[in-house]
């Protein structure tokens, strides 16, 4: 039987390793030894039932009826036009039309109760998968791209600069040790998120909603300490 949560840890781990590689690198399987150890991350357990119907669903471009539970524990029906499958930090989501909405939405296939396959569907001309993934901060992105400008103090900055946070990122090195990273996203969730986590050393320059944003969450945090 196929383990969903190691395969989708082993797909993440062979990315990074050719993604991180300049040049090419080939090696056996054979080498692979207990010598070389990998890390994952933590990750969700899967329904596999559920699992293969999203999966089947994808395959064979059928709609999908869904009982979702949101991120705030909200349960609620949707009919789906999934688009595409994907693994990311321990989880498997699926893009998809949401019909009502008649718009693109990411779902985490964990938190799917019920699933049900329906008719086929077209996929919408001109719609291109790994450009939207490409826009993406994490795994949720929006409706337009736009450019983000961040300021990394020096405590930092070794660690963010040698990672590619996206592929269109620039930075700029200051004489006190610190950096700015820009780059275009429309992964406004996940960008949020990303740079709570790194306060109280980074700060946003731009754009200012996204400034007034992490002001905002900040604040609204030392107001529940």
């Amino acid at each position: 039987e196929l383990d969903l949560a190691l395969a989708g840890d082993m797909e993440a781990v062979l990315r990074k390793i050719s993604e991180s590689l300049e040049g090419k690198v080939s090696f056996g399987l054979e080498r692979v030894t207990d010598k070389f150890t990998v890390i994952s991350d933590d990750y969700v357990v899967q329904n596999p039932d559920i699992w293969a119907k999203v999966a089947d669903a994808v395959d064979k471009t059928r709609r999908i009826s869904v009982r979702y539970q949101k991120f705030n524990g909200e349960t609620g029906d949707y009919l789906l036009e999934p688009y595409q499958l994907l693994s990311y930090h321990g989880n498997w989501y699926v893009l998809a039309r949401h019909v009502e909405k008649d718009r693109v939405v990411t779902f985490a296939v964990s938190r799917i109760g019920m699933a049900e396959l329906g008719d086929r569907f077209r996929m919408p001309a001109g719609f291109d998968v790994s450009r939207y993934i490409e826009n993406s901060f994490g795994i949720v992105s929006g409706d337009k791209p736009f450019k983000v400008r961040v300021l990394c103090s020096s405590k930092i900055a070794a660690y963010i600069k040698e990672r590619v946070w996206q592929e269109d990122q620039v930075i700029k090195e200051k004489k006190d040790g610190s950096i700015e990273l820009s780059f275009e996203t429309a992964g406004w969730k996940g960008l949020v998120r990303w740079i709570l986590s790194w306060q109280p050393d980074m700060q946003v320059l731009s754009p200012k909603r996204l400034r007034e944003r992490i002001d905002l969450k900040i604040r609204q945090g030392l107001a529940n300490q």
